[in-house]
């Protein structure tokens, strides 16, 4: 087998003209690692020419010499390389992308040129000159999927065996695209009809969008990464990278790819085509799929957070929320893969599946539990009934509302949870719990939608900022109701604008720090002196030691205010090593290394508990249950972002489990017989630890037990 030959077996599996015999032997030398190379070597031209530099495949599908191939598919390469380095190119990137381009017309023009070089005088160099080479290979059935769904002409990119003819210099027409394939072997049999799916794979090559919305229901919206989005339209066309969003309630759109494959978008659901058109992405929501058939071995995507879909022509939905992927199949079938566990199995027609599994034991107590409070909430009132005494938190408690019900799996298209999204959104920022809770809410909700409203939350948080780096209960600011501007890359930049109050206390100060941490990865670049004078205000505030474990070292706590003002307890100190754990990552500073955090880590360590909240806070009686779901929360927030399972022996976890499952209220509430305690913020609290609301921070390298 010799190149050239390898190189006449993958155009003619392209064109779908392969033989039976072909086809063995090409399976045979693709078993082999060079022959394997090469093929890569060829289909990656044909793709970066097509998305890189927009050029046809067909005008260098063929080639007298193959190792010019080769080398110009390299050239390729690495022109795209340089392309791809970034979203401006500075002027050496351009200039070397443009030595690479033009190289790779130098090898074009060379290896074209070939075939109408001047040959010597004679009979049969006559024939080749007056008669340019047949195309004898079998060419695909006209079928065009856009016209069925669409009258009128569909953006194509243009081959050059279809633009109009040129004449060169010496007025002869320019070489065709395509050499003219050999004669079949006679002891091979003929050349079977068209293959299919070589025929999809060639077609969707020539393709320069994915699918067309056929018609939009409601509103919908279009955008990139990092940009305004547009309303969705009939007609619109779909590419690589592009996000389809469909509005809550009665939103949906229809679209058709390029195969004639039918997508049913649903309310509130969003995709993304990803990996060359090869993959959609599910980020959440309701897609209804009608698969136009396809070769088993060149299967179509549909990936999720939880599981991967292998499909190859099929009729099926899915949904897909913050906790589960259902998949039910209509007709045919699919591969199904739990991205978690890493199991696979085959879905069938009348058949569902779900990934993660449905929960059993405790996980499904747990899962009714979140649902019997879920029902509480949205029939509960979330005003406060003495709205002068809570003067500090607002006249509700709206963000906490939505923040459980967000993370508890409550639909966006909701009724309940659309109506309390809009009011949150109208509410002017004015008190430092809600401002933070609200962007850590809607950077869990669309970090890109609502980036706006978040830069404003990221405004008011460092306005308030106090002159020792606390947080108090926050006030208006005039800044914060100006709507900022986008920067490079998408991003918002936040400066400080005002002064805020002398000093705060530690419980507003933990909730800014979990909403500065949600502005940062909103794409908010945030003053690096709020977050170091942050740090410092924990550090001022963190108490003398009272002991010392044998892995974390010293035993320091926090309470509500000063330092040793009262003694530390549990939720001031989970929320303080919390806040320094986000902050030290917001910094890039070795988590291992502070001494402030791992003193915290070793009072939870020596005094966790779930039964109570241990401290007791702010001269309550030993054994007190006041701040006692806030306390758990807290426990949840810093257990969760350093990814520790337990403080000390016992996993802190499991033993909240069966705190709250046990002291549950009938209407599916919690409240504590406590001073402090209210139903509504009481069973807000318990949401956040039972459903684990918080994300483990990147790579977190917190000291652990046993290193």
């Amino acid at each position: 087998m010799t190149p050239a030959r390898f190189d006449l077996l993958y155009e003619r599996y392209l064109a779908g003209a392969l033989s039976p015999a072909e086809e063995r032997l090409l399976r045979e030398l693709l078993e082999d690692s060079e022959w394997k190379r090469r093929w890569r070597d060829l289909s990656d031209l044909d793709g970066m020419l097509l998305g890189e530099f927009g050029v046809e495949p067909a005008a260098v599908e063929s080639r007298p010499d193959s190792t010019s191939r080769t080398r110009f598919s390299r050239t390729i390469r690495t022109a795209g390389t340089v392309r791809r380095a970034g979203g401006r190119r500075p002027a050496t990137a351009i200039a070397a992308a443009g030595a690479a381009l033009a190289l790779a017309g130098i090898a074009l023009a060379v290896a074209l040129g070939k075939g109408s070089r001047p040959e010597p005088a004679g009979p049969a160099s006559e024939t080749a000159a007056s008669t340019p080479p047949e195309d004898t290979r079998r060419a695909p059935p006209e079928r065009d999927p856009w016209k069925e769904a669409f009258p009128g002409p569909r953006r194509r990119l243009t081959s050059p065996a279809e633009s109009p003819a040129t004449e060169t210099s010496s007025g002869s027409a320019p070489p065709p695209a395509l050499t003219a394939a050999p004669a079949t072997p006679a002891n091979e049999p003929d050349p079977l009809p068209e293959n299919p799916a070589a025929a999809e794979a060639r077609a969707r090559l020539t393709i320069s969008w994915l699918a067309r919305v056929a018609d939009v229901k409601g509103d919908g919206w279009s955008s990139m990464p990092a940009s305004e989005s547009t309303r969705l339209a009939a007609g619109s066309e779909v590419g690589v990278g592009q996000i389809l969003r469909t509005a809550p309630g009665d939103g949906g759109a229809t679209l058709v790819q390029y195969d004639g494959t039918r997508l049913r978008m649903g309310p509130d659901t969003e995709i993304t085509y990803d990996g060359g058109g090869a993959r959609l992405l599910l980020a959440r929501g309701l897609l209804e799929i009608d698969a136009a058939k396809r070769n088993p071995e060149m299967p179509w995507l549909l990936a999720t957070a939880h599981a991967e879909i292998r499909i190859v022509g099929t009729r099926f939905s899915v949904r897909c929320d913050r906790r589960r992927t259902r998949l039910e199949i209509s007709e045919g079938a699919v591969d199904f893969k739990d991205l978690r566990s890493g199991t696979a199995s085959r879905v069938e027609a009348g058949q569902s599946s779900s990934a993660p599994p449905p929960p059993t034991g405790e996980a499904a107590r747990v899962q009714e539990a979140l649902v019997r409070a879920i029902d509480y909430l949205a029939r509960a009132n979330t005003n406060h009934l003495h709205a002068a005494e809570f003067w500090f938190l607002g006249p509700n408690c709206d963000e906490l509302v939505l923040r459980a019900l967000l993370h508890a799996g409550t639909p966006e298209s909701e009724p309940a949870f659309r109506a309390l999204l809009d009011r949150v959104l109208r509410a002017p920022l004015e008190r430092t719990y809600k401002v933070a809770a609200q962007a850590a809410v809607l950077e869990e909700l669309d970090r890109v939608q609502y980036q706006t409203r978040i830069g404003q939350c990221a405004q008011f948080l460092v306005d308030n900022q106090g002159a020792n780096g606390q947080w108090s209960y926050g006030v208006q600011s005039l800044a914060a109701q100006e709507v900022p501007r986008r920067g490079a890359g998408g991003r918002i930049t936040v400066k400080r604008t005002r002064d805020g109050p002398p000093a705060g206390d530690n419980s507003n100060s933990l909730f800014a720090a979990m909403g500065l941490h949600a502005c940062a990865n909103a794409g908010i670049v945030l003053p690096r002196e709020t977050l170091t004078r942050a740090v410092q205000a924990w550090r001022d505030t963190q108490h003398s030691p009272t002991g010392r474990d044998p892995f974390w070292g010293p035993i320091r706590g926090w309470c509500y205010g000063a330092k040793d003002s009262h003694p530390a307890y549990g939720a001031m100190t989970a929320g303080a090593v919390a806040s320094l754990a986000s902050y030290d990552t917001l910094l890039q500073t070795d988590l291992r290394g502070d001494a402030a955090l791992k003193a915290g880590l070793a009072w939870l360590a020596a005094r966790f508990t779930a039964a109570e909240h241990p401290g007791p806070p702010e001269a309550r009686a030993a054994g007190t249950k006041e701040f006692h779901l806030y306390y758990l929360s807290t426990v949840e927030r810093a257990g969760s972002l350093l990814g520790l399972e337990a403080f000390g022996k016992d996993p802190w976890y499991a033993q909240g489990v069966r705190v709250l499952l046990d002291s549950q209220k009938a209407d599916g509430s919690w409240q504590n017989e406590a001073e402090w305690s209210r139903p509504v913020w009481d069973t807000c609290f318990a949401i956040y630890f039972l459903a684990r609301v918080t994300r483990p921070l990147p790579a977190a390298e917190a000291p652990k037990r046993g290193r």
